[in-house]
């Protein structure tokens, strides 16, 4: 059993992502499910995908932050 996103319909076939970057996108045959349920809510309040998403700006602007400190001591 997992939980993944369901990314696109093909024919015969679904192509699912992990709400975790580090689980590669795949492809499932329509005839090798079983079941599929619906996700509904989390206790949380917010979807988690989303948090993610904002981690990995933030970790993005951190990055160029990093970039530009070194560029101002290279220039000096």
């Amino acid at each position: 059993m997992v939980y993944k996103r369901l990314n696109k319909n093909k024919k015969n076939v679904l192509v699912v992502e992990s709400d975790n970057s580090f689980y590669p996108v795949y492809e499932v045959k329509v005839s090798d499910i079983l079941e599929i349920w619906e996700y509904e809510c989390n206790i949380g309040r917010n979807d988690s995908k989303q948090e993610m998403a904002e981690a990995a700006s933030v970790k993005d602007m951190f990055l160029e932050l990093k970039r530009d400190i070194n560029d101002l001591k290279i220039k000096r």
